[in-house]
């Protein structure tokens, strides 16, 4: 291998090992983004308390089931070909979370983001973890996931509107 392989190997490297860590944040920013949003979608829709727990529910079902049968699917087709489709349903469906004319569609929304974000969920850390072979990899994805932490605090102070 020629000394410009390496670097562009170790550049695409690199790359994807920042694709994962943006996708890690970009599920933890969507996520709480639910709790954030929680006093405007109240006031906008008038939903009751009983509402509040289909929505936040939705998600957190969506997650389970899109990480059962993301799983599943990777082990067939491949972990970067469903991470792939995992990240636009959910970056999809994350996009049209706003666009929610009523409680149902909003619920409905939430479900099909959490069916990407389970997908994607297992998928992100097995792609980073096998860039390399012989380096360590749990502690590679546990400083991703702490650095991809920190940043969650400073989207709570968002607004709905």
């Amino acid at each position: 291998m020629s000394r410009s392989e390496a670097i562009s190997e170790h550049s695409a490297a690199h790359r994807t090992l920042w694709l994962c860590f943006l996708i890690c944040l970009c599920e933890g920013i969507d996520l709480q983004a639910a709790g954030v949003a929680a006093g405007g979608i109240h006031a906008e829709f008038h939903a009751d308390a009983a509402y509040f727990g289909y929505f936040f529910s939705a998600s957190t079902l969506g997650l389970f089931v899109g990480a059962l049968f993301g799983g599943r699917l990777s082990d067939r087709i491949g972990r970067r070909s469903v991470l792939l489709a995992s990240v636009c349903a959910f970056g999809l469906f994350s996009l049209l979370t706003p666009l929610a004319w009523d409680l149902g569609s909003l619920t409905w929304a939430r479900l099909f983001t959490g069916l990407g974000l389970g997908g994607a969920d297992g998928q992100h850390g097995d792609v980073a973890g096998r860039l390399q072979v012989g380096i360590r990899h749990g502690p590679l994805e546990g400083r991703a996931a702490m650095a991809a932490s920190r940043h969650f605090p400073v989207h709570t102070n968002l607004s709905y509107k």
